[in-house]
């Protein structure tokens, strides 16, 4: 199998491997055309979204774990923090993350608040007294 199939690749040797070959040699190795830019750019793009949006569900996770660590405490409220960015991820909106979070909560009968970009109001209250 050819180890350079997957990245559009072609090895350039024809059995005199040295630095002398290496330096001579001027002819790119990959071949670029529109598509492979093209494709390139939406290939990365998709996966920075996807690395924002797991980041959402950590963030998302991180609330739940303060939820239930409040209700360990016999609280009925508390107030989540986030950052307001978070450092590789271009995408990254703390509206949207807390939009997130509030939509979930709210799925599942909490009262929820955004006070900030950052900080979102949470309770549980009414679900007691049901």
């Amino acid at each position: 199998k050819n180890i350079f199939t997957n990245y559009n690749v072609e090895p350039k040797c024809d059995g005199n491997f040295n630095v002398q070959t290496l330096m001579n040699n001027t002819k790119p190795y990959i071949k670029m055309d529109e598509n492979y830019i093209s494709n390139k750019i939406i290939k990365n793009d998709t996966l920075e979204h996807k690395k924002t949006n797991d980041l959402y569900e950590k963030i998302y996770n991180e609330c739940l774990i303060k939820i239930n660590k409040t209700i360990d405490l016999n609280l009925t409220d508390m107030i989540f923090d986030i950052l307001n960015n978070y450092f590789g991820y271009k995408y990254y909106n703390p509206m949207k993350c807390l939009n997130l979070i509030q939509t979930k909560l709210r799925n599942k009968n909490f009262n929820t608040f955004i006070l900030s970009n950052t900080k979102i109001f949470i309770s549980w209250k009414h679900i007691i007294a049901i």
